[in-house]
């Protein structure tokens, strides 16, 4: 099992956490090492990603962002960050 998550640092960063978990050879340190650095990998792409998303989307103020079937948890995400954000009040 492969997770990842981000929560929310600032209104322009946050942060990106990964972690996996497995219930077979689990003795076996090489096959442990091999699947992180894989996933590793996979995760460093995402991170490239979305960086460019975060520099595309202030640079595009009037751009909708389009929304597909399956960043319907990350469209949601936003959609809360958004109501959460307009919701606070300057100290």
């Amino acid at each position: 099992m492969v997770i990842d998550f981000m929560t929310p640092e600032s209104s322009t960063s946050h942060h990106y956490f990964w972690g996996m978990a497995r219930n077979f050879d689990i003795d076996d340190a090489g096959f442990t090492s091999r699947f992180k650095q894989q996933q590793g990998g996979v995760f460093l792409q995402d991170k490239e990603v979305l960086e460019a998303q975060q520099k595309a989307i202030p640079a595009n103020p009037g751009l909708k962002l389009s929304a597909y079937r399956i960043d319907e948890g990350g469209t949601r995400a936003r959609q809360l960050i958004a109501r959460r954000c307009s919701d606070r009040t300057p100290a």
